[in-house]
């Protein structure tokens, strides 16, 4: 429903921002405009912060892992560094959405300009107790590429939701892509590739 949705930003200050969107969603830029020359301009409120990085934040991507109870992972990479997984979900019997943080310091050794989701690797043979896998790339001014797993376990401890993750560096690759800004998927025969783009473009074709 639209009174689940929410915008989530990220700044320099180091924090992560939920904006619920109470008002409905318009399925194109046209529907958009129109329904703007009709009605008020909608405005957003803030909802919450939860601060992740020591200063500013500079990638940032979402999953949903179960919809029907908000479960959903935030990724960022800092200029600190680090790489923050967030996981918010709104627990059965609560009434607001828990928000708790893993940070990874020292995940690069340099600003993280960019990180992106891969895949969905459920699929495979899961170790004992876990639930969901899925992958992700990062990467940054140390011109490294550097792929991540990230395990969400069957059940989540009363005390703390973020126990039930658990994140692994899979592979550390090269780049000779100099000021990385960005990462993009790319959808092969064979699997996932990943394109580094920053001054000049690079494509890896096997980075799991």
């Amino acid at each position: 429903a639209n009174t689940h949705k929410v915008l989530c930003t990220a700044s320099s200050d180091g924090h992560i921002v939920f904006w619920p969107i109470k008002h409905p969603l318009q399925n194109s830029i046209n529907d958009h405009v129109e329904h703007c020359l009709t009605n008020p301009v909608p405005t957003l409120q803030y909802y919450y912060g939860v601060p992740v990085h020591q200063n500013s934040i500079k990638s940032l991507f979402t999953h949903s892992l179960h919809p029907e109870n908000l479960d959903s992972l935030i990724v960022t990479g800092g200029d600190d560094g680090a790489i923050g997984i967030t996981r918010r979900i709104l627990p059965r019997g609560h009434l607001y959405p828990v928000t708790e943080t893993l940070l990874i310091p020292k995940a690069h050794a340099a600003a993280i300009n960019a990180v992106e989701y891969l895949l969905d690797a459920s699929s495979r043979d899961l170790a004992e107790g876990i639930q969901q896998q899925h992958i992700f790339v990062s990467s940054g001014n140390d011109q490294r590429l550097r792929t991540w797993v990230v395990r969400i376990k069957e059940r989540i401890a009363k005390d703390s939701i973020i126990e039930g993750v658990d994140v692994r560096l899979l592979r550390d690759q090269y780049t000779c892509v100099a000021d990385v800004s960005c990462l993009g998927k790319v959808v092969m025969e064979n699997g996932v590739g990943v394109v580094v783009a920053g001054i000049g473009m690079e494509c890896f074709t096997d980075v799991e």
